[in-house]
């Protein structure tokens, strides 16, 4: 296992310490199949991305959040550009990253 050193850059970040993590059916297909359509696992990748935990930094500009708060989360990211992201549709992104989705891990 790796430690890897861990702060809060940004003014807009938080830091989440993970409490649970759920296995998804696309991580189950990864790990028996090695790939969902053209998302093909060249190399190891950490699985799921479905997780919630307790916010243990906030950082300053952050307003709605605050230590101590249990979130859900979605590790996912939107471009921010499209109107369906805009209008915090971001699940119909069409350049959605996902974490534990090639190439991302």
């Amino acid at each position: 296992m790796e430690t890897v050193r861990l702060y809060i850059d940004y003014v807009l970040e938080v830091l989440l310490q993970m409490e649970m993590v759920g296995i998804c059916g696309y991580d189950v297909h990864y790990l028996k199949q090695g790939r969902i359509g053209h998302f093909v696992v060249k190399q190891p990748m950490v699985i799921c991305h479905e997780a919630s935990g307790t916010l243990v930094k906030v950082g300053k500009d952050v307003t709605h959040l605050k230590v101590g708060d249990r979130v859900a989360i979605v590790l996912g990211e939107c471009c921010r550009m499209f109107n369906y992201c805009k209008e915090g549709r971001y699940n119909l992104c069409l350049k959605m990253a996902f974490c534990a989705t090639p190439p991302y891990d």
